[in-house]
């Protein structure tokens, strides 16, 4: 058996109670799925995040919408499609994340914020 590597690996983003990413990841997935466990996972499947690795370090590959098997066979396919409530889920997900990351630069005791230089 010979194995060849195909591309090298992506960094591990940070996790954890002191990763701040990682914790507002985990605050927003809670408001929206109640009494959930947030836990770091693996996730094998190559994704767009690849053309973010030179933006930050903190990457995280999470799908916001419950998948079931029915949902499955719409994924990567003809006529390849997510249904109407799980584009509301997305929608809601990604609101709620990007109103959180405001707060937390509000509350922050830094006085410019993150990446201000690369604007």
């Amino acid at each position: 058996i010979r194995i060849k590597v195909a591309r090298e690996a992506h960094p591990v983003s940070t996790f954890g109670p002191s990763s701040l990413p990682f914790q507002l990841l985990a605050q927003t997935i809670r408001q929206i799925y109640k009494d959930v466990v947030v836990v770091p996972g693996v996730f094998i499947a190559n994704t767009d995040t690849r053309w973010y690795l030179n933006f930050t370090s903190s990457l995280y590959r999470f799908i916001p919408t419950v998948i079931t098997p029915d949902d499955l066979t719409r994924y990567h396919g003809n006529n390849e499609r997510v249904s109407i409530s799980h584009y509301h889920q997305a929608v809601n997900f990604y609101y709620r994340v990007m109103r959180n990351a405001d707060l937390a630069i509000q509350q922050a005791p830094s006085t410019s914020p993150p990446h201000s230089q690369e604007l």
